[in-house]
């Protein structure tokens, strides 16, 4: 990826990120904690596929998109987080008030596509979920050829990174 393209991603991942994190700040006492982390978890996941040369051509689908497109796979990117800590680590999350308030106040995640998403997800089998998670970002991207082998990879390492590294592993393990 060109130095140019770089630079332009970036550009629209603060632009898309500025109202959410003014919302996020008002909104703070209002919604679970998690969310305070979620700009760290979505920052560690675009700097994954941006220093990997594995994910080159995603990072390059990434720039090319607008940022109402960005914005859109951020969303399904806090849902999977959300998700993923409720389903596959067990800590009941999206009954939460705190996190459907977040999902509707900051992300725009409406009651009705939060049910959707968790009626999908809960339907497929462990080992479809992140495949289906990364067809609705191909979707997004609007190439179906992107390998997620490593795209996937980041996004674990993003949501590991934010529950260790941020002292929230000791806050996750005691709910």
């Amino acid at each position: 990826m060109k130095f140019f393209d770089k630079t332009k991603l970036n550009l629209k991942l603060i632009n898309v990120a500025k109202p959410r994190n003014k919302i996020l700040m008002q909104k703070l006492d209002k919604v679970h904690p998690f969310f305070s982390i979620i700009p760290i978890y979505l920052g560690q996941f675009y700097q994954g596929i941006s220093t990997d040369s594995n994910t080159s051509v995603i990072l390059n689908a990434f720039a090319q998109i607008d940022e109402q497109t960005l914005d859109s796979i951020d969303q399904m990117l806090v849902f999977w987080f959300f998700w993923s800590m409720d389903r596959l680590a067990g800590h009941y999350l999206l009954n939460d008030a705190k996190v459907q308030y977040g999902f509707k106040t900051i992300w725009s995640i409406n009651e009705d596509r939060q049910k959707e998403l968790i009626q999908i997800f809960d339907g497929l089998r462990p080992e479809e979920q992140p495949s289906f998670l990364w067809k609705l970002v191909q979707k997004l991207l609007g190439d179906k050829s992107l390998s997620p082998l490593f795209a996937l990879v980041h996004l674990r390492n993003a949501q590991m990174f934010v529950i260790s590294e941020n002292g929230l592993g000791k806050f996750v393990n005691e709910q």
